[in-house]
């Protein structure tokens, strides 16, 4: 079974979800397939995925994949390619993955990757809207800050 929600302008397909986990998530660019912008993907939890964990393929401007963990999937985030960007790609958890973290082929451009395994701690600078509410002198390089709370993956309770 396939669920559809609308996050910002990009329509996501959730297949096969069950108990409000997801087995991967595609960030369709439109109902028409034409590029779309603006679109955050953020909190997930995706366990299971035999393909990629979240696609961020064809995206167009201004879209962020955030704050999600994708467990046993074949790749954890695509974008293969991106038009353009930029697609932000930061503070996700991503383990066991039989092929690689990232695939990015097909010309890709615009990616942005911020780097989640860091153990930098208070070498960052402030981005806003990504890393606000650090603790410390600077923010944390890696994908959580140290000290805070574990961010909360999947629905709500």
């Amino acid at each position: 079974m396939t669920y559809w929600a609308l996050i910002g302008l990009a329509a996501v397909t959730l297949g096969a979800c069950a108990g409000g986990r997801a087995t991967g998530i595609r960030a369709l660019t439109s109902w028409s397939g034409a590029a779309g912008s603006a679109s955050d993907i953020p909190n997930n939890d995706v366990d299971a995925s035999t393909d990629d964990g979240i696609e961020g393929d064809y995206a167009d401007t201004n879209v962020g994949i955030f704050r999600n963990r994708i467990t046993n999937a074949f790749s954890g985030i695509s974008a293969q390619p991106s038009h353009g960007g930029p697609l932000y790609v930061f503070r996700n958890v991503i383990n066991n993955m039989l092929y690689s973290p990232f695939k990015l082929h097909n010309d890709t451009s615009g990616v942005l990757i911020f780097h989640n395994t860091s153990r930098a701690v208070d070498a960052g600078i402030v981005l806003p809207n990504v890393n606000d509410g650090f603790s410390g002198k600077a923010p944390d390089l890696g994908c959580c800050e140290l000290g805070q709370p574990l961010p909360h993956y999947g629905p709500r309770p």
